[in-house]
């Protein structure tokens, strides 16, 4: 038996291996996975539902490898493994960021249906879009541009998802009506 066993990263760790520890349910797997990147294993102690004794016995099954990168993660160019580390994400947002990309801008994540406010708050402070020469964020490589929740391919509108409107095309398709300067909106 090895004396020194290998400590599981708590921002890499599933949701089975914290099931696995002692004292961690569903609920409170969920929680702590809501949380990540931790900079370290204290961070466990924000979490709701960790007690002191808890956080005791999980300490001693938990390190830290990696903490929150020094700068904004590029929203175009993150990886997969990079998008699971924010906090707030899961595997199923992360997924429609890499399906749906390139953004136009980082507000763009407002219009999945799949992002709360509280995610999209999260969110904001995480990623930046970083426009090209031409002022754009560029196109997939199926030739697609994304606005908001649609995808214009070759002068048509695709919705994402079903909840595309009307203005959503128009905002798209280039063809809306921005004369109440909203804010928020360049024009």
């Amino acid at each position: 038996m090895n004396p020194y066993p290998k400590k599981l990263d708590i921002n890499w760790c599933s949701e089975a291996e914290l099931l696995a520890l002692g004292g961690v349910g569903p609920e409170l797997a969920a929680a702590i996975m809501l949380r990540r990147p931790y900079g370290s294993v204290l961070g466990l102690r924000s979490v709701p539902g960790v007690s002191a004794k808890l956080y005791e016995e999980l300490r001693v099954s938990l390190h830290v490898e990696h903490g929150p990168p020094a700068a904004k993660l590029e929203l175009n160019a993150v990886s997969l493994r990079e998008l699971l580390l924010v906090p707030a994400m899961n595997a199923d947002v992360a997924e429609r960021i890499l399906l749906l990309r390139p953004f136009a801008s980082v507000a763009d994540l407002k219009w999945l249906p799949e992002v709360s406010s509280e995610q999209f708050t999260i969110f904001c402070d995480w990623f930046v879009v970083t426009l090209n020469a031409a002022g754009d964020a560029g196109l997939d490589a199926g030739g697609a541009a994304h606005a908001g929740n649609i995808a214009v391919r070759a002068g048509t509108v695709e919705a994402a998802g079903a909840d595309a409107t009307q203005a959503d095309t128009e905002l798209a398709t280039g063809t809306a009506d921005d004369s109440d300067d909203e804010p928020g909106l360049v024009d």
